[in-house]
């Protein structure tokens, strides 16, 4: 784990410090998903760690929502069974 400390100044003498922890991870990917990864950090001009981390960002954020979601269709099935009138 790497640890940074940043620190700002703003105006009126007043700063604000926040620690950040940085978590490294190996993965192995296919050559193809590779090369995609490459074409997109170089079209953008950002890092493949940069473009990879965004896309782990949404996928985790993507894949929270659909359990939260999940887990209300559970718990209240009613709430989306309903069948209307004319349907019947």
């Amino acid at each position: 784990m790497k640890v940074n400390e940043r620190s700002m100044q703003y105006p009126g003498n007043f700063r604000v410090s926040c620690i950040i922890v940085y978590m490294a991870i190996a993965i192995r990917l296919p050559q193809e998903l590779g090369h995609q990864l490459t074409l997109l950090a170089k079209k953008t001009k950002r890092s493949k760690s940069f473009v990879a981390r965004g896309a782990i960002e949404n996928y985790l954020a993507d894949i929270s929502d659909y359990y939260v979601g999940m887990d209300v269709l559970k718990s209240r099935p009613y709430l989306f069974t309903r069948r209307s009138k004319e349907g019947m």
